[in-house]
């Protein structure tokens, strides 16, 4: 470890020890953040946490993106958590990710333990150039920190006018398989990205598991309850106490859509971790530490069958379709994968951001032991 980040370890230690008492001190509500003075204050502490500067830029867009449009679990609070890897060298950010074999149609890169986002926007960008020279473009990406939302990158391809599809291994053990009662993989998401006109783009990100990770320590953390079919406890019994699942014996979370689901978040471990070289979440999860992502990310052209504009044509009409549809008791709309974060991020744009206290009191904190001035005040 460098004298630069031992000197940055004991920051984020004093930081950690100031943690609780400044959660006591926090009022239950944060004033709403512009979303532009937001960016700058996250991209500005992962610059000054160690990040160079250029990703910082980019990985800061994602994670304010994130918040804007709901997905808290994916915004600011990864900011710590990423610092602290670069701090403890679980992100080697001496040497960036590179390609380590290409065909026509395909490629594999190594993401050398580099930041996870940098790694999946270049394997995204490789794809969508195979498909807009060749049709298709696939590629798959090993050895990379965590990379953030799919969703992030179903948006590059639907942009180009290319359809997605993505799937991550994790590098975790947390999930069981149907009928299992013993952790076999990550909670690995899926994805996928349909272009439509106006960016109104059909994008569909899910956890494989019955519910994420991010989303439960979300619950946990306001006192919500967990709903059932989620998790086991370590002696195979359903559970909605996260203490159960906790243990010990630690318990399980359970894939979604019992064995369909189940078959679902087979495929992503087989494409994330075993075709892209990353190896089973389980490997990287017996050795500590964080998850290793792999990633398996494909872009193809709607005018290889088609043409564009015929496509949009038809995306409309179905949309028309779907929205003209009678509600069930309880319902106002069918919303389509993806609209509700985008009126969200709308909102958001407009009045500002929503930022969980406990969270809000972690990252300002760090800026004080960074030295990062220039604090949003909301």
């Amino acid at each position: 470890m460098t004298p630069t980040s031992e000197n940055l370890f004991a920051k984020l230690r004093a930081f950690a020890s100031l943690r609780e008492h400044c959660r006591a001190l926090q009022g239950d509500t944060v004033p709403k953040i512009d979303h532009q003075q937001l960016l700058r204050f996250c991209q500005d502490l992962l610059a000054a946490g160690g990040m160079p500067k250029e990703d910082a830029d980019f990985v800061g867009e994602l994670l304010v993106r994130a918040e804007r449009r709901g997905y808290a679990g994916h915004g600011i609070i990864r900011v710590a958590q990423y610092l602290d890897f670069i701090a403890k060298g679980i992100y080697q950010v001496k040497e960036k990710p590179t390609i380590e074999r290409e065909g026509k149609l395909t490629a594999v890169i190594d993401g050398k333990h580099y930041i996870g986002q940098v790694g999946a926007r270049l394997a995204m960008e490789i794809a969508v150039t195979k498909a807009k020279a060749h049709g298709a473009g696939i590629v798959c990406l090993r050895r990379a920190g965590h990379t953030g939302r799919l969703a992030d990158y179903m948006e590059m391809a639907a942009d180009e006018g290319l359809i997605g599809v993505g799937a991550a291994s994790v590098g975790s053990a947390v999930t069981t398989l149907y009928g299992g009662m013993k952790p076999i993989t990550g909670t690995n998401p899926m994805a996928f990205g349909v272009p439509a006109r106006d960016g109104r783009h059909i994008i569909l990100d899910f956890a494989t598991a019955s519910m994420s990770m991010g989303e439960i320590q979300r619950r946990v953390a306001r006192k919500e309850k967990i709903p059932a079919g989620v998790m086991l406890d370590g002696y195979g019994h359903p559970t909605t106490d996260f203490k159960s699942f906790r243990g010990p014996p630690r318990g399980v979370m359970l894939p979604f859509g019992g064995h369909k689901g189940s078959g679902v978040t087979l495929i992503s471990e087989i494409l994330g971790g075993v075709l892209s070289g990353n190896g089973l979440g389980k490997t990287w999860w017996n050795r500590g530490g964080h998850g290793v992502n792999g990633l398996f990310l494909q872009a193809f052209a709607v005018e290889e069958f088609q043409s564009l504009s015929s496509f949009y044509d038809k995306i409309d009409e179905l949309i028309a379709l779907i929205k003209a549809t009678p509600c069930a008791p309880g319902f106002k709309e069918i919303l389509l994968p993806g609209e509700s974060a985008r009126r969200r991020e709308a909102v958001s744009r407009q009045s500002g951001v929503d930022i969980d206290p406990a969270t809000w009191t972690d990252v300002t904190e760090l800026a004080g032991a960074l030295m990062v001035p220039n604090i949003p005040a909301g």
